[in-house]
């Protein structure tokens, strides 16, 4: 009786695992619900041109902005093809004609994307040490060569 009271508890147990493994959440309906809502492109006059963005950015824009490739990101945003020789096509070659600066970067991702895609990349770090440091040029110190500040002057 005991065993059988365990086989049933066991399998039970291993209904409700296989019911916690099939909630699934759904991005191509939640997807489509904001699409629906929201799914107007972003019309923007750039060089005297009319170039339309996609509604929501895509994180493929983000990810070859990161990778410091912005010709392939701006081509992803232009719905052209990102790893083409160069980036883009038609499109992004017109968009780049006018060569877009660091603030039009700014306007469009908070403009169009409410967002902000931070400080750029980290320069390349220094070279390293090529030899011996400075010699001094000469006996002065800072207390010499500075004038008199207000704690100096008689009260």
């Amino acid at each position: 009786m005991a065993d059988d009271y365990l086989d049933r508890a066991m399998a039970t147990g291993k209904q409700a695992q296989k019911a916690v493994h099939r909630m699934m959440l759904d991005l191509d309906a939640k997807r489509a619900a904001r699409s629906e809502a929201q799914n107007v492109p972003h019309a923007v006059r750039f060089g005297g041109e009319n170039f339309e963005f996609p509604a929501r950015l895509p994180l493929e824009f983000l990810d070859r902005m990161t990778a410091g490739t912005p010709r392939a990101a701006f081509a992803v945003l232009l719905g052209e093809d990102p790893d083409a020789t160069p980036p883009g096509g038609e499109m992004t070659a017109r968009f780049f004609k006018h060569r877009p600066d660091d603030g039009d970067l700014e306007a469009i991702s908070t403009g169009l994307y409410s967002t902000s895609l931070g400080e750029s990349t980290a320069s390349p770090s220094s070279s390293g040490n090529g030899g011996r440091p400075s010699k001094r040029t000469g006996r002065r110190t800072t207390a010499e060569t500075s004038g008199a500040t207000v704690t100096d002057l008689p009260t």
